[in-house]
């Protein structure tokens, strides 16, 4: 019984410690990732964003000689009065290939392409068309049409 109960605390000593080593390496690793994104903020962005692209990208064919400016909708109010936004919900995303003319909605909660329209800009980068499914946004990298991340992406997903 002596033996039995000794065999118990040597179990239960060993369950313990490997528990706190187990906490202690979870936590050192979500210490060095979070060190890690405070160092380079735009590395979570970039990464989303090319998981975005990868995924519209198994939906259609996509341009690719040219990145797109993609932005995510959080505010529809915002673009309610566009036809090209008229199905467009929060946290859908826009991508615009401005060489290409070319503007894709994309909801990724459903996996599903919600518009896809041209856009014309003239020099200035604004719009210059006012009917149809034109999007009626501004295409610069500089300037994103919804109030929303806009990050440009700088690598290409084939």
């Amino acid at each position: 019984m002596k033996i039995l109960l000794q065999n118990k605390t040597k179990i239960l000593v060993i369950t313990v410690v490997l528990i706190a080593l187990s906490g202690y390496g979870l936590s050192y690793y979500l210490y060095s990732q979070n060190q890690s994104l405070k160092k380079n903020p735009d590395q979570v962005a970039q990464e989303q964003t090319t998981k975005i692209i990868a995924q519209v990208a198994k939906l259609m064919q996509l341009p690719t000689d040219e990145s797109p400016s993609v932005v995510t909708v959080t505010d529809k109010s915002k673009v309610a009065g566009q036809p090209f936004f008229k199905n467009v919900e929060n946290g859908d995303t826009l991508l615009v290939y401005s060489k290409n003319l070319q503007a894709i909605l994309y909801r990724p909660s459903t996996n599903m392409i919600i518009q896809v329209g041209p856009v014309y800009n003239d020099n200035n980068g604004t719009d210059t068309s006012d009917k149809g499914n034109q999007i009626q946004a501004t295409t610069s990298q500089a300037k994103a049409p919804l109030t929303a991340s806009s990050t440009p992406v700088r690598k290409k997903v084939k």
